[in-house]
């Protein structure tokens, strides 16, 4: 199971790197990382269903944001790519108790 949280917390640190990136406006970067920290911290807690629902608020706030041009197309797909690889890992430690 550590390596399957080990796997998650590497992809949050990659969504999280979203800040103060220039293919997202600032407040983009802000709405994504609060997010992000919330999902971040229902991990450590064990909150796994929570945590694939924050997935999904930080998911539909990309889809939101990138229709707004305030994530910039180069951008927004390694977002919902890291998303995808988010979901996986929580499926597998959700898996390996």
């Amino acid at each position: 199971m550590r390596r399957h949280l080990a796997g998650v917390a590497l992809v949050v640190a990659l969504l999280g790197a979203c800040g103060g990136d220039p293919a997202l406006t600032p407040r983009a970067s802000r709405s994504l990382t609060e997010k992000i920290d919330v999902v971040e911290f229902t991990i450590a807690a064990g909150e796994y269903e929570d945590a694939r629902r924050g997935v999904d608020a930080i998911r539909q706030e990309a889809i939101r944001l990138a229709a707004n041009d305030a994530i910039s197309p180069a951008r927004a797909p390694a977002i919902f790519e890291a998303l995808g690889a988010l979901e996986q890992s929580l499926a597998e430690v959700e898996a390996d108790p």
